[in-house]
């Protein structure tokens, strides 16, 4: 049996990914060990301060909500959540639009 002498395309170490529930699409990737991240978007900030703000507001009310990252505009995205299953982000994203943010959206990146 011949052997392949050419390296492997990347240089991470395998690791399993965690078993999904039949019903629930597997996580999207886009590359070899890159995992697509769909981030609940709530806010965008000019101002960081204000951003922070709004993220502390939701962690008190028991959202999971980070300062993502900002936007080719400089601006800073509040997200409501990550998620790497897109029916997980689509659900978050429905709550936060009953809760005040009816314009909720979701960024793949």
């Amino acid at each position: 049996v011949p052997v392949s002498m050419e390296p492997p395309l990347n240089n991470e170490p395998e690791t399993t990914q965690p078993q999904t529930s039949p019903r629930q699409p597997s996580p999207r990737q886009t590359g070899a060990s890159e995992t697509v991240n769909y981030a609940v978007i709530v806010g965008a900030f000019g101002v960081e301060s204000n951003a922070q703000r709004l993220v502390r507001k939701l962690n008190q009310k028991g959202v999971k909500a980070t300062i993502f990252d900002r936007s080719s505009r400089g601006l800073s995205r509040v997200a409501a959540g990550v998620f790497t299953n897109q029916a997980e982000a689509v659900r978050m994203m429905s709550t936060m639009k009953t809760s005040g943010f009816p314009g909720a959206w979701i960024l793949e990146k």
